[in-house]
This record gives C-alpha cells, structure tokens and sequence, in this order.
C-alpha cells in the first residue's frame, strides 16, 4: 500500500462546486423580503387611512361601527344614533348617584340600579364594571352630539 493522501474525488474543491444555485437562492431570497417589506409599507399605509376615515366620521359625529354605545341605536338610515329613553334613564341616574357621592364605588352605584329596578342590555343586574364602561362612553357621547 502507498502511504500518503487517499483517493478522494474532489467534490468539495472550490473550483469544482457551481455557484450558481446559491446565487440564484440569494435572489430569490432578497426579492422574497423585499416584496414582504412592500406588502407591510402597503398595509400600514391603509391601516392609516382607514384610521383618519373613521376619525373623520367620528368627528362629524356619524356611525363608525360595532355595537352603538348603551343607550342609543341606530337610526333608519344606519347611520344616525337615537336615545332609547330607558337605557338614557339609567344612564342619567347613575351619573346622578356619581355627581351626588363622588365616593360611591361602582358596586354601590350597580348595586342602587338594581334595587331601582335598571337592567343591562342582557337584562341582568349592572356589575361594577359595566357602570365604569358605562359612565365613560356617557362622558364620549356627549362630546360627540355636541
């Protein structure tokens, strides 16, 4: 037997391996990223649009969607928000208990409703969170008959 570097093809030599494939890989790679990096520009660019579009038809104080806010339904035409008396009747009460006893927790305030005979939507009993939502989206409707 001869000593001295075995008989091993030369597939790994440099010269010998093409390149191409890998180049062609980082082309497609790039291209790929780029077009994802465009598709994110193009939604955050949309995103903002519809954003300033519902901010404008807030502003004009017409409907932007979702459940109207408790108290008010939507009027014929879909966009219009009209007072339900009764729901505008609990409203205004616990505003009342708020403004009489700035003390008064929120259990308290649910609490005196449904002694007062006030139901939620679900016709349930008012819990304290629901009073919270419920004094602040008040608070917005106002500002936005205003």
């Amino acid at each position: 037997m001869s000593k001295g570097k075995p008989n091993v093809p030369k597939v790994f030599d440099d010269k010998a391996v093409d390149n191409a494939p890998l180049k062609e890989l980082r082309v497609a790679y790039k291209a790929l990223r780029d077009l994802h990096i465009t598709r994110e520009i193009k939604m955050k660019e949309r995103d903002a649009q519809i954003v300033l579009f519902l901010r404008r038809l807030k502003e004009q104080g017409k409907y932007t969607g979702g459940l109207p806010l408790w108290g008010f339904k939507l009027g014929p035409d879909g966009e219009v928000l009209i007072e339900k008396k009764e729901e505008q009747l609990a409203i205004v009460r616990a505003q009342e208990l708020r403004k009489t006893d700035s003390r008064m927790s929120l259990r308290a305030i649910a609490d005196t409703l449904a002694e007062e005979g006030f139901l939620s939507r679900a016709k349930r009993t008012f819990v304290p969170s629901q009073i919270k939502r419920l004094l602040a989206r008040s608070a917005e409707a106002k500002e936005a008959l205003a």
